[in-house]
């Protein structure tokens, strides 16, 4: 324990550290730059999945819900097919308008697969969806990805630099799995008590 200050770091509005996204945007690069410079740009085949049911907890009606003018997989489809280190993006729904708008995108890569009632109940987990998209796409188009990205259409603030980073993430320091997780800080004192209370 040393009382003493061993340096002083001023701050002000320009800082990057008063900059969240530019903080994000800087890693991304950083990664990037890593991957391609001591990777040799070399990150694994990963597919993404993109699973839309009918009707979804939460959303009255997610295939249709509208953010910003555009509606939740439009949001993104654009960032996937945005992303860098994608191999393939396959949306896989049981919804016919659903499919049908990302077949709009078959041209650059997208599939669209059908997925059977069941897989979308709410009881069904989403690893027997991965595993029904898996299979499919062995059995139909002879295709095996290293690795398996979810991405749901609830997220509409996911940018292409975050799919990015995931990948990055996991070519760096050889895990298998990637988790995004973001430090919330704007709880107060009071409600850090009540979760405590309500966790014990």
């Amino acid at each position: 324990n040393v009382n003493v200050p061993l340096f002083y770091y001023r701050q002000h509005e320009g800082s990057l550290t008063r900059n969240e996204g530019r903080i994000l945007a800087t890693r991304a690069a950083i990664k990037r730059k890593f991957v391609r410079e001591r990777k040799g740009g070399r990150v694994p085949r990963v597919l993404a999945i993109i699973p839309v049911p009918k009707r979804s907890p939460g959303f009255p009606d997610s295939s249709s819900a509208l953010v910003g003018g555009r509606s939740l997989l439009s949001h993104t489809l654009r960032e996937a097919l945005a992303a860098e280190t994608l191999d393939r993006i396959a949306v896989v729904s049981n919804d016919p308008g659903v499919l049908s708008q990302a077949r709009r995108f078959s041209r650059r890569g997208v599939l669209a697969l059908h997925r059977p009632d069941p897989l979308t109940s709410p009881d069904s987990p989403i690893t027997r969806t991965v595993e029904y998209t898996l299979d499919q796409l062995r059995a139909r188009r002879r295709y095996q990805p290293e690795a398996v990205m979810l991405l749901f259409i609830s997220c509409p603030l996911r940018r292409a630099m975050h799919i990015d980073m995931a990948v990055d993430a996991m070519a760096i320091f050889g895990v298998d799995s990637v988790v995004s997780v973001t430090e919330e800080l704007a709880f107060s004192v009071d409600d850090q008590r009540t979760v405590a209370r309500d966790n014990t």
